[in-house]
Formats: C-alpha cells, sequence, structure tokens
C-alpha cells in the first residue's frame, strides 16, 4: 500500500474512533454506548496497523503529514458529529480537540 493511501485510510479510521469516543461520552443508552465501544476496541487496531504502514511506531510521523492528519481529521470528526447532532444526539463539540490530540498522540502522529 503507498503512503497517501496509507494516510487516507488512517485518517478515516482514526475519525471514525475519535467520533465514537465523543459519542460514548454523550448522552446516549446504554446499548448505543456498549455498541460505540466495541467499535472503538475494533477500530484502534486497524488505526495502528494503517500508522505502522507510514513508519515504525517507535518514530513520530514527519511534521507536514501531522499537521494534514489532524486537520483533516478535525473535519472530519465535526463534520460527522454535526449529522448526529441533526440526528438528535446531545453532543459536547467542545471534546473533538482534547480527543483528536489524545488519540494522535496515542498513536505517535505528533
Amino acid at each position: 500500500m503507498n503512503r497517501p493511501d496509507s494516510i487516507k485510510r488512517f485518517i478515516g479510521v482514526a475519525s471514525n474512533t475519535i467520533t465514537h469516543k465523543i459519542l460514548v461520552k454523550s448522552e446516549l443508552k446504554e446499548e448505543l454506548r456498549v455498541y460505540y465501544q466495541n467499535e472503538i476496541s475494533r477500530d484502534v487496531d486497524i488505526a495502528l496497523a494503517y500508522r505502522n504502514n507510514l513508519n515504525p511506531l517507535q518514530e513520530n510521523l514527519p511534521d507536514k503529514d501531522a499537521r494534514e492528519i489532524k486537520k483533516k481529521v478535525l473535519l472530519r470528526v465535526r463534520a460527522e458529529l454535526m449529522k448526529r447532532k441533526d440526528k438528535g444526539y446531545t453532543i459536547d463539540f467542545s471534546l473533538i480537540g482534547e480527543e483528536t490530540e489524545k488519540f494522535l498522540r496515542e498513536c505517535k502522529v505528533q
């Protein structure tokens, strides 16, 4: 898999993971919370696999790649949460930056 494709796939999975983490912290029914927790567990492993394709997990990504990934992840998470808000979900949008930073640090993107 080439680098641009790995970055694109990582952004997609990271965005889903962060969105689900924020949804778990929102006011959801217990069955939805359990569903999103399971999705998070699955997606973290997939995200780390794509991240490892970019360069070894022991090393941070180059600043250029990290900035691009962070920017795109933030946009995708916000867009997805807006869709959920339109469906009636109660969402704390102030968690977006915090959860994104935390997840990208865990994946050694920044």
